[in-house]
């Protein structure tokens, strides 16, 4: 197996040493000058009305200078580490009759239930996904490599699964007509019965599943073939789901734990339909304690988003809960290619169900547990890492621009305060233009407070864009560490790809979903 790509070891001192120089002069700007005129000492030679001024230019100057910098730098690494990985491409190494574990995985649906209509390039619909999924059941392999290309595996126990977010789309119905809730829960039982054709091993509950209460919810339970898990969400102290639910098939057993958004903005919101969410840590860990010891495979399936997932997953690991993948709902962004968090490896799908994810689990021996497995290659992919990196400086130097623009518009106005009042000096009381003049430093002055008062808003996005490129910092500053060995047999090969319209629809599954249409959509 390979190492990192030497380009990131070479270049990644360079980068994190342009971010602390970025970061340090980005988070320390000059103290914004009172408009109220300050005494000087009588010593002390009179600066110019516009010293401050040029300064806060000539800062931004540098600040584009640094971008610029920025972008030649990682533009560099990223296509040096391409060209490595083309010419050193990882390969899986020869196993003896591994069991191989097909999971494929769904998130952030929204309840879209055909492709999501974009314009530029539409992709998704609930038919197109389930032949991706039939043709694994089937064994298809050849039609399946035409959309997941020649890593797909000639035979493989196929299990599936959805992360949550499955129902309806991330805003509130609360305040909505009733006609219209009717119609999205219309819709949502489309979804529901669409599944049904060739149901998931697995679905669990994410927080706008909930959008239109637990009631309706439960309605859909009740119909489904299919089984909603949480861990986490509660009503009167009682568990509203199964924690978790383990498959058996083909000789394997895979167990699904499922637990939904438990961050403290979300209090309000579960609160307002009668419910509470304990912290996700401890909800894993106790369904975790209770699953069987000879389970081949662990799948934890996270509404927390994909920071806050690898958070639990360190946690969980540490204190020896073992996890084999983990499927993300709620970023709704699309990792091309696993993330990894203590050697786990990690999938999301992106928005609308414009993409199905696919981990494919190599298993030397899977008689031993989910305990024992051990991925050779739980390497981060550095493009990924890269350019979630990127994403965030690019974040920092916007927010950085922001604040200088905003810093430069005030002294601009404090200077022209200050001239105008030692204009309004020269002028007498009775003279004609004075009332005129008095006016206009009133509204220059009410702008300059009203812009002020936003510079609060301007430095907490500063700073918090900030705290990101430093944890990205760090995991860059990880990546160009040399790795030792790799400890494990076992293998996984993972990828999310998009849902094109040229994939053959289901027939069984555009039946049930033009069944289920309006008639003005028939």
């Amino acid at each position: 197996m390979r190492s990192r790509p030497t380009s990131v070891q070479r270049f990644s001192n360079y980068l994190i040493a342009l971010s602390a120089l970025t970061i340090l002069s980005g988070c320390n700007p000059p103290a914004q000058p009172s408009v109220e005129a300050q005494a000087e000492p009588a010593q002390a030679a009179e600066p110019s009305p516009y010293f401050e001024l040029s300064v806060l230019h000539a800062r931004s100057s540098m600040l584009g200078a640094r971008r610029a910098a920025f972008e030649m730098a990682i533009n560099t690494v990223e296509a040096s580490v391409q060209r490595e990985q083309r010419e050193n491409p990882q390969v899986r190494p020869v196993m003896e009759n591994p069991t191989v574990l097909s999971l494929l995985v769904s998130a952030n649906n929204h309840g879209e239930r055909e492709d999501c209509g974009c314009k530029a390039n539409p992709l998704g619909g609930l038919t197109r996904r389930h032949t991706l999924v039939d043709l694994a059941r089937l064994g298809a392999v050849d039609e399946s490599m035409r959309w997941w290309g020649k890593s797909v595996p000639e035979r493989s126990i196929v299990f599936t699964a959805d992360a949550g977010d499955l129902l309806y789309a991330p805003r509130g119905f609360e305040n909505a007509a009733a006609p219209r809730q009717e119609l999205l829960f219309d819709q949502a039982r489309a979804i529901v019965d669409a599944l049904n054709v060739g149901p998931p091993d697995a679905f669990n509950v994410g927080e706008h599943d909930l959008a239109l209460g637990l009631e309706k919810l439960q309605v859909l339970q009740k119909v489904a073939k299919f089984p909603f898990i949480s861990a986490n969400l509660q009503k009167e102290g009682k568990p509203l789901f199964a924690s978790h639910v383990v498959v058996e098939r083909g000789g394997a057993r895979v167990a699904f734990i499922g637990v939904a958004r438990d961050e403290e903005a979300t209090k309000t919101y579960y609160e307002a339909r009668g419910l509470a969410v304990r912290p996700a840590l401890e909800a894993v860990r106790e369904a975790a304690a209770l699953l069987p010891e000879e389970v081949s495979a662990v799948v934890l399936l996270s509404n927390l988003g994909v920071e806050k997932t690898r958070e639990l997953v360190g946690a969980l690991q540490s204190e020896g809960i073992a996890l084999t993948a983990v499927v993300v709902s709620n970023t709704a962004s699309t990792t091309i290619s696993p993330l990894w968090a203590a050697g786990v490896p990690i999938l999301e799908p992106a928005s609308r169900g414009k993409h199905l994810g696919r981990l494919d689990l190599y298993l030397q021996d899977a008689t031993k547990g989910a305990g024992a497995v051990r991925f050779a290659n739980a390497v981060s992919d550095p493009l990924v890492e890269l350019r979630d990196y990127r994403r965030a400086v690019t974040g920092f130097y916007r927010a950085s621009e922001a604040m200088d623009k905003m810093l430069i518009e005030l002294e601009a106005m404090r200077v022209e305060i200050a001239q105008k009042q030692a204009a309004l000096v020269e002028l007498e009381a009775a003279d004609e233009n004075r009332a005129a003049s008095e006016s206009a430093l009133a509204s220059l002055q009410a702008r300059h407070a009203t812009s002020a008062s936003r510079l609060e808003l301007y430095e907490r996005r500063l700073a918090m864009t900030a705290d990101t490129y430093v944890r990205t910092a760090g995991t860059l500053s990880a990546l160009s560490a040399t790795p030792g060995a790799p400890a494990g047999s076992d293998w996984v090969e993972g990828q999310v790809i998009a849902v094109k319209l040229a994939i053959p629809e289901h027939a069984g599954v555009r039946k049930v979903l033009d069944r289920g249409k309006p008639r003005s959509q028939k």
